[in-house]
């Protein structure tokens, strides 16, 4: 951070790992501020949105012959001598399980609310009773449906600005990148600093012809004022101070909003229950929670215990956002205790190595 002057350059440089969950309170997290922006690949979006890419991957996980239920909440783990065998949905049913149970669920739910005590090996339960999650991960987020695209004061001279896939607003000193991990260990709102896009400048498919959606995000507390129901009353006045501070810089959102709505930390809990707390990566990056440590040392290389049962969400390593990857190592590890090989997985280190 010493090696650059302006402090609004440090401040970016500090709430870009901000965005990314990296907590640069523990040692040795510094190394996360290059290599965030050392990424030769450009930011991109899913054409249709998010929600696309959920429905392709159902896709092509039933035409393979898979099948997806929806509504349907987990309650138990069977175990059978010692081998995860199934799972029991809280609507009486059991899917009884051929060779394997994946969990992409947090440590919390897979080991403590679905599996029996006595089905863990000792000290099990004590470490995924520890399992952190993230202080600075829930969101608040403000959402736009328009008549047009923001345009911003700024663009008068520079141009581009207004058709830039991210917009951050309101950060000004590299001194509230602290501030705001303040707030959150008090429950409180900081100055806000939000960040957003305007999705269907780059693709007009997400809204009806002419119109457009955009969106804001901020880091807020989940448990605001030490409680996360204190959000029930504070949700719609803090939708509004945040359109107000993006039609500071965008005025013709004053007269370009059709409709709005929110969602603060506490809704995505409960819309989200895996991410607990409001955590969208359902973890700490910390100390002890990287690598072949996460979720915690022993249950770090996706084969767990009981036998049989895997672990395949973002509690694993690397972690959240979309990546697929914790799934996809997973995947590689269940082909190889299954004896099987499947054209997607890459060759082994050992023969990789050979040919160099």
């Amino acid at each position: 951070m010493r090696e650059f002057e302006n402090p609004v350059i440090q401040a970016g440089l500090l709430f870009f790992n901000g965005l990314r969950e990296v907590d640069l309170r523990c040692k040795g997290m510094g190394y996360h501020i290059p290599l965030l922006l050392a990424s030769a690949k450009k930011a991109q979006i899913c054409a249709g949105g998010s929600a696309a890419l959920a429905r392709a991957l159902v896709s092509a996980v039933e035409s393979s012959g898979g099948t997806f239920l929806c509504n349907v909440t987990p309650q138990k783990i069977l175990v059978e001598n010692g081998r995860a065998a199934g799972v029991q949905t809280t609507d009486g049913r059991i899917f009884q399980a051929r060779h394997f149970v994946a969990s992409g669920l947090d440590p919390h739910q897979t080991f403590l609310e679905l599996l029996e005590p006595a089905s863990l090996p000792a000290g099990w339960r004590e470490r995924a009773e520890k399992f952190r999650y993230n202080l600075i991960a829930p969101l608040f987020a403000l959402n736009l449906n328009l008549r047009e695209p923001p345009r911003y004061r700024a663009a008068a001279s520079a141009p581009e600005l207004d058709r830039a896939l991210m917009v951050i607003l309101g950060l000004e000193h590299f001194s509230q990148y602290p501030e705001i991990v303040r707030c959150h260990e008090q429950g409180k709102i900081p100055r806000t600093v939000m960040w957003g896009s305007c999705p269907t400048v780059f693709d007009p498919s997400q809204a009806p012809r002419g119109r457009h959606t955009a969106f804001m995000w901020e880091k807020l507390p989940y448990r605001l004022h030490g409680r996360p129901a204190s959000w029930e009353r504070k949700q719609e006045a803090h939708g509004r101070r945040m359109l107000k501070l993006w039609e500071k810089y965008a005025p013709n959102l004053e007269s370009g909003v059709i409709s709005s709505f929110t969602r603060s930390p506490l809704d995505v809990e409960r819309s989200f229950p895996n991410m607990r707390f409001g955590d969208l990566l359902i973890g700490s990056f910390s100390e002890g929670q990287i690598g072949f440590n996460r979720p915690f040392p022993g249950a770090g290389n996706y084969r767990v215990k009981p036998d049989g049962l895997y672990l395949c969400g973002s509690c694993c390593h690397p972690g959240g956002n979309i990546t697929g990857l914790p799934g996809y190592n997973c995947a590689q590890v269940l082909l190889a205790d299954l004896g099987l090989k499947a054209d997607w997985a890459p060759e082994p280190l050992e023969i990789q190595l050979g040919r160099l």
